[in-house]
């Protein structure tokens, strides 16, 4: 069990307001009911933001051994390439593969071989080992899902008690977007559509369904579909995964949605490719201006075009890792929302084994803002506990925090921020009592 609260202070030069989220958590077995609330107070008179509001109501149960829940009360649907997130109230029936701490869900490579005697095997994942262990004379499988993402090679090295040594180079691909041969990830819905989340407690609409399923037909290709109803949009979508040797993972979804304003398509491709030093990636969405998903009102205007687009490098001499990511929005004709291209530049750097720090610019070339920066310091001075720094153009905020696993205890977030455009001061913490 736990509590969870969370103030939050504001004091700008006319106005101050008070905000403090409260969670509490009860476990019994294999349920657990979870309740949220936030507390907003102001002393000014003329705004009327002195009251309570229910966040969520959720009673979970967990069905560890089918990798699955049930899921009864306030939640949040399951994103996808298709459909964005949605508040929502009702039932909830999906898989969870975290259940089982240690699951391997996605596509593991098998590394197989014949032994004639006792003997020990090693395997090395781009030079690091990785496994050790004892076999029996007969074949062997290592399975243990100690492979990282993307391409690389491992070498296994099999020694009898004779000394005899077999050594094997194996090239392989990870990926957790493949799922496993015959594995399916699946999610199904119903209840009513929440609008006005954090504003109003009860703000309960539409009746809706929705299924999502993806299903893994062998190590490199994943197919998927999902589907959502309501009386005012109905929207069908399927997706693709595969692999693309000494490439990537490519990833292709369409959907087709029908609404009020008309029925109206939707196109995304991405590829994305994640090597041992370089990793890099796209995406690119094309969206009808009529296209609607559950959640969306009418009034809003979806963009014509999403693309994005990134690349990154690690174990770079001096700066560690270094990063360029673009990411570019264009809107329909007629939409009041302004078009944005994003290009940004990041770097982390280890100064010691407690010491890091993170540097990153930014500018969106469709307007007349400067060059915007950011800048953080992260210190771990013991166990468990941190204590950083952040700087923006205009923003500073110092925070101290204590997270650990253990069943009992305190875990806890403090924070003091100060804004320089309306130089407005910030307090929060939040405290987890377990």
């Amino acid at each position: 069990d736990y509590l969870k609260v969370d103030p939050i202070l504001g004091n700008e030069k006319d106005f101050q307001e008070l905000n403090i989220q409260n969670d509490l958590a009860i476990f019994y077995k294999k349920f657990m009911f979870k309740n949220g609330l936030v507390h907003r107070y102001s002393p000014d008179a003329t705004i009327d933001s002195n009251q309570t509001t229910r966040l969520y109501s959720q009673l979970n149960y967990e069905l560890p051994n089918q990798l699955s829940y049930i899921q009864i009360g306030d939640n949040i649907s399951k994103a996808s390439a298709l459909a964005r997130s949605y508040y929502f109230a009702g039932l909830q029936w999906g898989t969870n593969f975290n259940n089982r701490p240690g699951y391997v869900y996605w596509n593991v490579p098998s590394i197989s071989g014949t032994a004639l005697a006792p003997s020990t095997i090693d395997l090395y994942i781009d030079g690091v080992k990785a496994y050790n262990g004892r076999i029996n004379p007969g074949e062997f499988n290592i399975d243990n899902g100690a492979f990282a993402n993307g391409n690389g090679s491992a070498q296994m090295i099999v020694e009898d008690v004779l000394g005899n040594k077999q050594v094997k180079n194996i090239d392989f691909f990870v990926s957790d977007r493949l799922l496993r041969k015959g594995l399916s990830d699946y999610n199904v819905a119903i209840g009513k559509l929440r609008y006005n989340y954090s504003v109003e407690s009860n703000d309960y609409r539409d009746f809706f369904s929705s299924a999502y399923i993806r299903h893994g037909l062998n190590p490199y290709l994943t197919l998927g579909a999902q589907v959502e109803y309501s009386d005012q949009i109905q929207n069908l979508g399927l997706m693709w995964t595969n692999r693309l040797p000494k490439i990537g993972v490519f990833d292709l979804a369409v959907a087709r949605s029908h609404s009020e304003i008309g029925n109206g398509n939707m196109y995304s491709a991405g590829i994305v490719h994640q090597g041992k030093n370089i990793n890099w990636g796209m995406n690119s969405s094309i969206y009808d201006k009529s296209h609607r998903t559950l959640g969306m009102d009418k009034e809003i205007s979806v963009a014509k075009l999403e693309n994005f687009a990134y690349l990154g490098f690690s174990e770079i001499p001096v700066i560690d890792t270094l990063s360029f990511n673009y990411i570019e929005q264009m809107q329909h004709t007629g939409s009041q929302l302004p078009d944005n291209r994003i290009f940004s530049l990041r770097s982390n750097k280890n100064l010691s084994p407690d010491l890091s720090m993170t540097f990153g610019l930014s500018k969106n070339i469709e307007n007349d803002k400067d060059l915007s920066f950011d800048f953080s310091l992260s210190y771990q001075f013991a166990k468990n506990k941190s204590i950083n720094l952040n700087q923006t153009d205009d923003a500073t905020l110092i925070s101290t925090y204590k997270l650990d696993n253990a069943p009992v205890g305190i875990d806890y977030i403090v924070g003091l921020g100060h804004s320089q455009e309306n130089q407005k001061v910030t307090f929060n913490t939040d405290t987890k009592l377990k």
